[in-house]
């Protein structure tokens, strides 16, 4: 596959007689413009039309280029082609047990479903593998082709990001002008606790209010409100929450989960929210 090295003065001499094999495979490939099929095939059409420009243009090798155009048109046909194995280009003893490793790797992935989740870039390992596989017959493997399969093939068996856990919150509920914690209160206390815990949180926030039940804006009002965010701090420790992951803020009566006339009390609007981002 490296004729390019070739003195450039035999080089020219081979790419002026080379240019009458222009076969029939690589007048079809160049004319392929991949519309059927799968998103697959298609991008394998795609990829095996730049490797035969390759073979052609820097290469020299007008042959292995129709060979690799005949597999390109199969694929424009719809079908799905296999990546080639040792019956195509049987490698040196040395690498014979890496190349078919590989191929297995490469088929294992495809059949899991590597064709249909990402086709462009499964369609890229594949004909870079037939692309290293040819070099290392001919013994002059660079890396080049292998480098861009072994990237494609990282980004295959990539494994997708754990979904992040949703944000979560609860309510814990205070009697009139208290900041004790109720039984119901404790409850919902432990059951943030151990989704904290299960889920793996890394900050808890706490937001505490009081009703409107006396002047609006109190200090009164304000103090209760971060008293009751205290009391919940102190049981979300209990249940063995690191307190270094809870913040905490006291709003007092200026955000009412329940929209009241001034002077009302209202039992939802004494509470203290748990959030879990």
């Amino acid at each position: 596959m490296k004729f390019s090295r070739i003195l450039p003065a035999v080089a020219g001499l081979f790419l002026l007689s080379a240019c009458g094999y222009n076969s029939l495979e690589i007048q079809g490939i160049r004319a392929a413009s991949p519309a059927g099929g799968t998103p697959f095939t298609q991008a394998l059409v795609t990829e095996y039309k730049a490797l035969v420009e390759e073979e052609i243009k820097v290469e020299y090798e007008w042959l292995h280029a129709s060979v690799i155009a005949k597999k390109g048109l199969q694929a424009n046909a719809g079908q799905v082609v296999l990546p080639w194995g040792q019956e195509t280009y049987p490698s040196p003893a040395p690498q014979v047990a890496e190349m078919n490793s590989e191929r297995a790797r490469l088929i294992r992935v495809l059949d899991a479903g590597a064709r249909g989740s990402k086709p462009a870039v499964a369609a890229r390992a594949q004909v870079m593998y037939d692309c290293w596989l040819e070099e290392v017959w001919e013994g002059q493997d660079d890396g080049v082709c292998k480098a861009a399969y072994m990237k494609a093939m990282a980004e295959l068996e990539a494994k997708p990001a754990a979904a992040a856990a949703p944000s979560r919150s609860f309510m814990v509920f205070f009697d009139l002008n208290k900041a004790d914690i109720t039984a119901a209160a404790a409850k919902t206390i432990s059951e943030a606790a151990m989704e904290a815990k299960k889920t793996g949180r890394a900050s808890i926030n706490l937001v505490g209010h009081a009703d409107n039940s006396g002047p609006k804006g109190s200090a009164y009002n304000l103090a209760l409100s971060q008293r009751r965010v205290d009391a919940v701090r102190a049981a979300l420790i209990a249940q063995g929450i690191d307190t270094r992951i809870i913040s905490s803020h006291a709003k007092g009566d200026d955000a009412l989960l329940v929209k009241t006339p001034p002077n009302t009390r209202e039992p939802q609007n004494r509470r203290v929210e748990i959030v879990l981002p």
